[in-house]
């Protein structure tokens, strides 16, 4: 992937604080989404229902972002 597209997915999570979507407890849920960013200045791993990456703002920027960056990996060349 582009360099440019990497920036702009560390940008979405810095302007959202990604690492505080983190929930303090685990919900009872039957699927989960886990997100791990692994950037000097965001370094964490959040966890969520598979909804509620949809239904929370701030989540929801982080989930088309990374959607967005797997479109553009996957158009290079993606397993099935």
């Amino acid at each position: 992937m582009a360099p440019e597209s990497l920036e702009a997915f560390h940008k979405v999570l810095v302007d959202v604080g990604f690492c505080g979507l983190a929930p303090k407890v685990r919900e009872s849920a039957p699927g989960y989404i886990v997100i791990k960013a692994a950037f000097p200045d965001v370094t964490c791993t959040v966890e969520l229902p598979d909804k509620q990456w949809d239904k929370v703002p701030k989540a929801k920027k982080v989930i088309e972002a990374a959607r967005k960056l797997e479109e553009e990996a996957c158009a290079k060349g993606c397993l099935p």
